[in-house]
């Protein structure tokens, strides 16, 4: 997938997913529940909806994310209202949840995201309907991306201990800073097989869909199947409506699976594969520069010659940051990592592709050894982290060949570009966010 360029993944968005509506799907309760959505034009399916079972009514502003190749079950839900957060409580004891994944703050931006609906300090408690919710730890000192709160909830039947795991600094509809962290917390929720775990943000579409793509994509590779990202993401809002909101997202996707896939030493013997993995690293950090430079500023696009400056000084900024030590990765493996190891059986590829060796069966995404140095892992075969396209009327692409072939053009001679200290650009992104405009779709 990542031999398609950064360019080419948000072209993909643009033309197969900005305005995709799955097929044969309603919506009467979100219509009939208006009160109840915290966002007019973010739609809730009847068909994947969760049904309260207790309660004065049965609507909640959740859907369930199951099936192949999850193996455990997801609710997507916006983030509570004062008025809604009853039953989120109510469905947190129907469904037993284990986990909640939380992506947004209470307020961003001056704007309220998500309604206070859980107790933050050690021994606070607090009350909502029948169910008391009381918190029994909190660790923030572990992790520095997320803090992790053990909550103890209970009604008149049922004791629950939920994990409630908060990550810190996500921007509305952008991306972290961190590829790994969800792969840590995605172990986290693999610990509870066969229980239910919910993923919210503020609409609960845009940040949650990427948590949710990115175990399903994780889940894809590691049974050794071709992982075809559009058709996934589609499958994904076939049961959470608009799940994965910006081709930002869709990119950051790909790069936490690269990661992946580059820390596990999957392309150690294959130089062409790490050169592109290097390649769609830099453009990766060049799009993010340039997105934050125009969220900043305005605009939709800088100059050519200020493009070409912002993305040669933030490559060479993050460069080192990007790039793990051997410490950090192991580090970083001890920390939830899944590590591939064990042979898989063959599976049909394109004749494009017959030139790559065959592909080894990953051990399921529990805790596995960590690989030693002296043994280094053999490489995953490279289509199942390429996207190929099942219909007739879409181009089927290989991992040799550009997303768009575009006709030879002339080449011009070009003014050298003007250098952009550093410092400067740091200056520049560190400008506050633009003010959103209220009722617009927000994860």
């Amino acid at each position: 997938m990542f031999g398609f360029g950064v360019e080419g993944i948000m072209k993909q968005f643009q033309t197969n997913l900005k305005t995709y509506i799955p097929p044969n799907i309603s919506h009467a309760a979100f219509d009939k529940n208006m009160e109840k959505n915290r966002y007019k034009d973010v739609l809730c399916i009847d068909e994947t909806r969760v049904v309260l079972q207790m309660g004065e009514a049965d609507y909640i502003h959740a859907n369930y994310v199951k099936g192949d190749p999850l193996q455990n079950p997801f609710i997507c839900t916006q983030g509570p209202l004062q008025i809604t957060v009853n039953d989120f409580w109510i469905m947190v004891m129907q469904e037993r949840v284990s986990n909640i994944i939380m992506l947004c703050n209470i307020v961003e931006a001056g704007k309220d995201k998500c309604f206070q609906y859980w107790p933050q300090d050690a021994g606070s408690s607090l009350k909502f309907g029948e169910v008391q919710i009381t918190c029994a730890e909190v660790n923030d000192s572990k992790d520095t991306t997320f803090i992790i709160s053990v909550l103890q909830a209970e009604n008149k039947d049922t004791r629950l201990t939920i994990k409630h795991i908060r990550w810190k600094e996500w921007p509305d509809k952008g991306v972290p800073t961190s590829i790994l962290a969800p792969f840590r917390i995605l172990k986290i929720v693999r610990q509870s097989l066969h229980r239910a775990t919910i993923v919210h943000c503020s609409a609960g579409i845009g940040r949650t869909g990427c948590i949710v793509a990115i175990e399903m994509g994780l889940q894809q590779i590691l049974s050794g199947k071709p992982l075809f990202l559009i058709d996934m993401i589609k499958k994904l809002r076939s049961m959470r409506m608009s799940a994965v909101q910006t081709d930002e997202q869709l990119v950051y996707v790909v790069r936490c699976l690269v990661a992946y896939a580059d820390v596990c030493g999957l392309f150690n013997s294959k130089p062409e594969l790490q050169e592109k993995a290097e390649k769609f690293s830099n453009d990766y950090t060049a799009m993010l520069a340039l997105k934050k430079a125009a969220r900043v500023h305005k605009v939709t696009a800088l100059p050519e010659a200020e493009r070409i400056a912002v993305q040669a000084t933030v490559v060479k900024v993050e460069e080192k940051k990007e790039e793990p030590s051997q410490r950090s990765i192991q580090e970083i493996l001890e920390r939830g990592m899944p590590v591939v190891q064990k042979q898989l059986q063959p599976i049909q590829i394109s004749e494009n592709e017959k030139q790559l060796q065959k592909i080894e069966q990953p051990l399921s995404p529990s805790s596995v050894p960590i690989p030693q140095s002296e043994k280094p892992i053999q490489p995953l075969l490279l289509p199942v982290l390429v996207q190929q396209f099942k219909k007739p009327s879409e181009q089927v692409l290989s991992p040799f060949v550009p997303l768009v072939q575009e006709s030879p053009k002339q080449i011009q001679p070009q003014p050298p570009p003007v250098v952009v200290p550093v410092q400067q650009v740091q200056q520049q992104t560190e400008s506050p966010p633009i003010q959103e405009t209220q009722n617009q779709i927000q994860p």
